[in-house]
């Protein structure tokens, strides 16, 4: 089977939103925070039918990161479109509890587009099962990137607050 890559922002809405978490830079000087990139559940989408987030899908993410499987630093785009530049570098991952967790570097970008735009959600962007597109080797759930978006698959993933201590 083929692994499929999960871009999890709903494409087209189909209900009205009440928004009640952002994923929002700090304010001030700092130009990184920690945010939920996404977390563990079974959820649902019409594009992927039913699929599950695990524990061991999430530290296989932190794993693959910690060991560059992708070969290039991973990034955090605008509506998933990474075509149109860099929001945010991922610097480290972390599991903690049933949440992936990053370090994001902002750039001037993507504080603009949580700021002014609305960004103010995370989509992740992963693949079940990650091929190596030179080797061809398999390495399980791999973290591809993220984007800020407004209407995320994933709820409930808790906001950045602004002035949150930034710790190891």
């Amino acid at each position: 089977m083929k692994p499929r890559i999960y871009r999890l922002s709903e494409e087209k809405p189909r209900c009205r939103r009440v928004l009640s978490a952002a994923a929002t830079p700090p304010l001030s000087g700092k130009q990184t925070s920690w945010v939920t990139i996404t977390r563990t559940g079974s959820f649902t989408d019409p594009r992927y039918g039913p699929f599950e987030i695990t524990s061991p899908m999430l530290l296989s993410m932190v794993k693959n990161f910690d060991e560059q499987v992708v070969g290039q630093e991973i990034y955090i785009d605008v509506n998933h479109k990474p075509g149109d530049g860099a929001a945010a570098k991922i610097l480290k991952l972390r599991v903690e509890g049933t949440r992936l967790r990053a370090l994001a570097e902002w750039t001037d970008y993507g504080l603009k587009a949580v700021r002014e735009r609305g960004f103010t959600y995370l989509s992740a962007e992963f693949a079940d099962n990650w091929q190596d597109n030179e080797g061809g080797a398999f390495h399980g759930p791999t973290l591809l990137g993220a984007g800020l978006t407004v209407r995320p698959v994933i709820k409930r993933l808790e906001a950045v607050m602004p002035g949150q201590p930034i710790s190891d």
